[in-house]
């Protein structure tokens, strides 16, 4: 979990970062959608819209209090 908010974290503050090389997780439980969910937005993280980064941030506050 540490790397995806690593990986949130160097993408919003304009570091060079490769998403692909997070891993998605089983779909078989809640927090394993979102963060799958995470996974797929992080992997286009530039073309988002500010919707979408809303949609992202949310997200990732949810995956961080569901653990």
């Amino acid at each position: 979990m540490s790397s995806l908010y690593d990986c949130a974290y160097k993408l919003y503050s304009g570091q060079a970062v490769n998403p692909g090389s997070l891993i998605a997780h089983s779909a078989t439980s809640c927090s394993g959608l979102i963060y799958n969910a995470c996974v797929k937005l992080l992997e286009r993280f530039d073309s988002l819209s500010s919707v979408e980064r809303s949609y992202l941030h949310v997200l990732l506050s949810s995956c961080l209090n569901t653990i």
